[in-house]
């Protein structure tokens, strides 16, 4: 959408000398997508759970959570009013998004069963939803007068802080037990707690950090955007080893904006050394195969890509107005 969110987190960087490695890739040719709406409205941040999609959409200064159901091919309205949504994330029945209605930025949660709405944090300082997985969600806010992660349990009602140092944690993302985000604390580096040994590592990565996009973490794996030999590109650390490497080297390559799965990452690529919003590819990378699929070759200005399975979203402006679209591609 058009609209900024408030995003007043710096960005991380890490400045360190290295030596990495770094994978070569088989690109395979893109497939075909399909496209999910089809109207001149604003709509963004689309977020993908099984066979369901859910996006912010804007209709005549009226924000609308929507919901699109993959195998009945059916649509939803969930949620609308005056104020502004955003950052929608799904998992099972529960939708969870921003919401400024009470003047400052709050999460809430709607049931897709239950047809309820709760509101989860009531703090004067912005939140907004950056990770959810099971029943557990987690952000980070600076209630304390710099930023801390926190985590809500939808089943227990409970909030948790999670970091407590003075300097800042922050943009969190969370798989199965393990929490993951950046951190300002003796330096700036990538910290990972465990949920269940209550154990925190922190990661002195041996690259520059270059965007304040949230890092993804799925398995035992945890990827973000650095600045190494290569060029600007994605780097993976393994936690189960401690091993980290890049694994795209394409010198031309701008990549941003990551969304993992499983062995899967797909992210936003404009193939140049700078970044160039009206030009953006989407690519999904196997990392068990060792294989890159460029989906899009039309290069549009496109942002947010999500993925769950073999199922990848994202948000494109439309060819004409001045309205967005969400797109879905299955790999097969």
């Amino acid at each position: 959408m058009k609209k900024k969110y408030k995003m007043t987190v710096g960005l991380c960087i890490i400045l360190v000398v290295l030596i990495v490695s770094f994978v070569i890739l088989r690109l395979e040719k893109r497939k075909e997508y399909i496209q999910i709406t089809n109207r001149d409205t604003l709509k963004s941040s689309p977020a993908i759970y099984e066979d369901k999609v859910v996006w912010i959409e804007e209709i005549n200064g009226k924000y609308g959570i929507y919901l699109y159901n993959i195998s009945t091919k059916e649509e939803k309205l969930i949620r609308e009013g005056n104020s502004y949504k955003f950052s929608p994330l799904i998992y099972g029945n529960n939708i969870v998004y921003g919401d400024n209605r009470n003047g400052n930025y709050d999460i809430f949660i709607y049931n897709i069963l239950t047809k309820k709405e709760i509101e989860i944090t009531d703090e004067k300082v912005d939140q907004w939803p950056m990770g959810i997985y099971e029943d557990k969600i987690v952000w980070s806010d600076n209630r304390n007068g710099n930023y801390d992660v926190f985590m809500y349990n939808i089943s227990t009602k409970r909030e948790t802080q999670v970091t407590y140092d003075m300097a800042d944690q922050c943009r969190p993302s969370i798989y199965m037990d393990k929490i993951v985000w950046f951190d300002y604390k003796r330096g700036r580096r990538v910290a990972i707690y465990n949920l269940s040994t209550k154990k925190e590592i922190t990661i002195d990565i041996p690259v520059i950090l270059s965007l304040p996009y949230s890092p993804a973490i799925s398995k035992d794996r945890v990827f973000w955007i650095a600045d190494g030999q290569c060029g600007h590109q994605i780097y993976m650390y393994d936690i189960s080893n401690g091993e980290g490497k890049f694994i795209t080297c394409d010198l031309d390559a701008y990549p941003r904006t990551i969304s993992a799965y499983d062995n899967k990452i797909v992210w936003l690529d404009n193939g140049q050394k700078i970044y160039t919003p009206n030009k953006q590819n989407i690519y999904i990378y196997n990392i068990s195969s060792n294989t890159m699929i460029k989906v899009t070759e039309d290069d549009k200005c496109r942002s947010l890509p999500s993925i769950y399975k073999n199922r990848v979203t994202w948000m494109e402006y439309r060819d004409k107005g001045d309205g967005t679209d969400i797109f879905m591609y299955e790999i097969k």
